[in-house]
């Protein structure tokens, strides 16, 4: 399971000058599903690569995997 540090994400997001609206169309996604991995804590490897990846960031800057 990988665990979400989601305000260090939420915060990353915002201070690069996104809302969660234009951030999701970047990675490609579903605001729906940014809202839920923020909510839950909780992603798929998938994902938090994809994540990492659009915000140009470490992985273990924004998750746990436990």
């Amino acid at each position: 399971m990988i665990k979400v540090k989601s305000e260090v994400l939420k915060k990353a997001i915002i201070t690069q000058g996104f809302s969660l609206g234009e951030f999701t169309k970047i990675c490609g996604t579903s605001k729906s599903s940014i809202s839920n991995v923020l909510k839950r804590e909780t992603i798929s490897a998938k994902f938090a690569n994809k994540i990492c990846s659009c915000l140009n960031a470490d992985f273990e800057e924004f998750f746990l995997v436990l």
